[in-house]
């Protein structure tokens, strides 16, 4: 082999993990994160663990058991050392960190260098929507520690499972999805027994079948040493049988046959090929593995990112056994001409090698189009506008709010004001999320619970289903924005901030129409004007000014402001497709 030959492939690993890296670290978009970071400010400041909800006014004192309490307080101290902002680089390494892991997993099972890490190629695209800077990232680590751990026990007999109770004990203080440590043990265990029917009857031939249930029941107790006992169990049952919220929420719902799981559908079926491939040679713990995780990630899309990092080793090592199947069958054919095939080979597999780690750090991270890559909060995502008019008019009251905003509201309002809903969908329960839906979507009824619950402004996205607030005489939109709108009861304690930021006819909900109907144009014009200045960050604003002025046959004016759209929001439909 060439010394150039060498120097590159000792290169490709650390291309690899660089690349997956930069798949992993993009800008926080994720909503969940903002009432982590607040529990754990709150236990920190006040050095006690809540019991029942203390950030809405519609649950407040139901119980709330947050199994994820200790690592709250690792993101509030991670965010106090780094920032808010650069949390994707603690996150993206920890990931990163995970699959090494795996990594090593893979080639203590003797897999290939290159197998591994065409496998983890697949799992890093497999698992990427998943991966957030929330505490499900703390699962992905030690669910590799204990496959790591599981695998060198049943492969190489090394101890290192008797660490696994302390581990799951630490894990169900950390993250709900600690049943995966458990799971993994049964799974061995059964493997077990399957492969070794009578070690039940005889303890002296079954020591590792004995070992393993030890160990399970062992890790099972121990989860029940933390503040909440027994009801963090109740967790995943309930959400596993609530068909309410698998059918609502998004995370909940079984991924679907879309361009964005295409890299899970892909590892799933080409996992269960390789599998039906060397089903001979296959390891009944590999074939329950996939079989278990398989099926969880095809019910529900946030078990996606256990699959690919489980069923990884699995895929590398029979994935292999195929390829070298076919290689041999390849070189047979061309027999004399082995020692050339062979170089072009290793240098074929070089060259694929960073040119697949160059494509994932480059084209699938740094310049991906679905997340941005990169440190700070995503612009676009989070309604930063409504809450700085919320507090800079001091809107007093209860409010309602967007499902997916209520974590960002309370990181920047608790205690002063409380939220309608977060994404602790099991602390209001299923009867609750009915009726949020029925505001949300406009149902009969919709006006009678706003009066119920009191509301006196509304923090919404203005796209939601809900077209009849729009046209009711009771709610007057005072901000709007490119991300949302705050709407207020026209009552008389309003009265003033009404007639002062009404937004008139710019109203987002009803804007479109008066374009398409041509009507109103130059008024429309005058106040989108004032609109731009008061906020020249809006591109949704540039974007109908632009409308506007094309209506008026004022098309220079008109591109310049789509111009401006565009460079303020670049994802802009409306400002390319009217350029």
């Amino acid at each position: 082999m060439s010394i150039n030959v060498r120097l590159l492939q000792r290169l490709i690993a650390p291309l690899c993990f660089a690349a997956f890296f930069c798949v992993f670290c993009f800008k926080v978009e994720d909503h969940d994160l903002w009432w982590h970071l607040k529990t754990g400010e709150y236990i920190l400041q006040t050095r006690s663990i809540p019991h029942t909800d203390i950030y809405s006014f519609t649950a407040e004192g139901k119980p709330w058991a947050n199994s994820s309490w200790l690592t709250d307080i690792l993101l509030c101290l991670t965010a106090r050392c780094v920032g808010v902002e650069n949390l994707p680089v603690p996150t993206a390494l920890l990931v990163t960190g995970a699959l090494g892991v795996v990594f090593v997993t893979m080639r203590r099972r003797g897999t290939h260098p290159y197998a591994a890490l065409g496998a983890l190629a697949l799992t890093a695209l497999t698992i990427r929507d998943g991966i957030l800077p929330r505490p499900l990232v703390v699962s992905v680590l030690l669910s590799a520690v204990s496959l790591l751990a599981l695998e060198e026990f049943e492969r190489h007999g090394r101890r290192w499972v008797m660490g696994l109770p302390l581990l799951i004990w630490l894990w169900s203080n950390m993250h709900a999805a600690f049943v995966t440590g458990l799971m993994l043990l049964a799974i061995h265990a059964l493997s077990e027994a399957i492969r070794h029917p009578m070690a039940m009857l005889k303890p002296s031939d079954g020591k590792r079948l004995w070992l393993l249930c030890g160990l399970g029941l062992a890790g099972g107790v121990a989860t029940l040493l933390n503040p909440f006992g027994y009801e963090i169990w109740l967790e995943p049952v309930k959400l596993a049988g609530s068909k309410v919220f698998r059918q609502g929420i998004l995370e909940w719902m079984p991924p679907k046959w879309t361009w964005t799981y295409f890299w899970f559908w892909t590892q799933l079926f080409l996992t269960a090929g390789i599998v039906l491939l060397s089903i001979r040679r296959v390891a009944l713990t590999d074939v329950l593995t996939v079989c278990v995780f398989g099926y969880l990630a095809v019910s529900v899309r946030r078990h996606v990112v256990l699959f690919g990092l489980l069923t990884a080793p699995v895929l590398a090592t029979h994935g292999e056994m195929v390829t070298r199947r076919l290689w041999e069958a390849v070189k047979a054919r061309l027999r004399g001409a082995e020692t050339r095939l062979g170089i072009v080979g290793e240098w074929a597999m070089v060259s694929l090698a960073i040119v697949l780690s160059l494509t994932l750090g480059l084209k699938a991270g740094v310049f991906g189009d679905k997340h941005q890559f990169g440190v700070g909060v995503r612009p676009r995502v989070f309604p930063a506008g409504g809450v700085d008019f919320v507090l800079r008019e001091k809107l007093t009251g209860n409010m309602f709010n967007e499902y997916g905003w209520g974590g960002y509201i309370i990181w920047r309002c608790f205690p002063e004001r409380k939220v309608f809903v977060d994404g602790r969908c099991l602390v209001y329960g299923e009867a609750f999320f009915n009726e949020w839906d029925t505001i949300y979507t406009g149902r009969s009824g919709w006006e009678e619970r706003l009066d119920h619950w009191k509301i006196n402004y509304l923090l919404v996205n203005y796209n939601w289903p809900n077209k009849a607030l729009y046209k009711s005489p009771r709610w007057k939109v005072v901000h709007w924005d490119d991300v949302g709108m705050v709407c207020v009861r026209d009552n008389e304690a309003n009265s003033a901030l009404i007639e002062k930021h009404e937004c008139g006819l710019t109203n987002p909900g009803t804007i479109a129409e008066l374009l398409v109907k041509g009507e109103r144009l130059g008024e429309l014009a005058q106040q989108l004007s004032r609109k731009v200045a008061e906020d020249p960050t809006c591109a949704f604003a540039h974007e109908n000014l632009g409308r506007c002025h094309i209506g008026l046959q004022q098309f220079q004016a008109a591109v310049s402001e789509f111009r401006k759209a565009l460079e303020l929001d670049p994802s802009s439909a409306g400002a390319h497709h009217n350029l």
